[in-house]
């Protein structure tokens, strides 16, 4: 089967910060049940990511993607140049610089999923809301998966080539996506600097 992973990556205090949001976070900040769902989550965060990164060693070359989810947030449209390029489909509607033609789907999941335009943006609430705390901890904690995805984010990961005449989209070396998110593909390339 021809499997390909996307493997977005949020920066974790965000991660928690929209978990506590969604438990309904109240202060005093450090409380028991506040502690406790940041120490889950952190966990959460730390298995799923290592399991998602053994992806690129699982797969073939040219069939796993890393995306920062603050860049997807902040430039939408080359970000999901890059994404649609890399599964080999059409490019998604855009409305403006922030709303997507959702059209629809067939899925249960998240409530947006019916929406017309889903529009795309960064929750920064955590940089103001998240106990300072938390924030720290989580910084500490988290430091060495988040120092190698901000410095190795889409390195010597390809692009698939068009399909061939048998239906099979292979990898185009010439197309690698270097450690600063630049492609040879002027199309593909983001706005500005990757955030860290």
């Amino acid at each position: 089967m021809d499997v390909r992973a996307i493997h977005i990556v949020r920066d974790p205090r965000g991660t928690v910060w929209s978990v506590l949001k969604t438990a309904g976070f109240r202060r005093p900040a450090y409380r028991l049940r506040n502690v406790v769902v940041v120490v889950r989550t952190v966990l959460g965060w730390l298995a799923s990511n290592t399991a998602a990164s053994a992806l690129r060693v699982l797969l073939p070359e040219g069939r796993y993607l890393r995306v920062g989810y603050e860049e997807l947030a902040a430039s939408p449209i080359p970000e999901f140049r890059t994404i649609t390029s890399f599964l080999g489909i059409d490019p998604l509607r855009w409305d403006g610089d922030r709303a997507v033609r959702a059209g629809g789907h067939q899925c249960y999941g998240n409530s947006m999923r019916g929406r017309e335009h889903v529009i795309i943006e960064e929750d920064v609430a955590w940089k103001e809301e998240l106990p300072i705390g938390f924030r720290l901890g989580v910084k500490l904690v988290t430091f060495p998966w988040t120092f190698w995805y901000g410095r190795h984010r889409s390195t010597t990961l390809s692009r698939p080539t068009a399909p061939t005449s048998t239906g099979r989209r292979g990898s185009d070396p010439r197309r690698a996506v270097e450690s600063d998110g630049d492609t040879n593909d002027p199309s593909l390339r983001p706005d500005g600097p990757r955030s860290q």
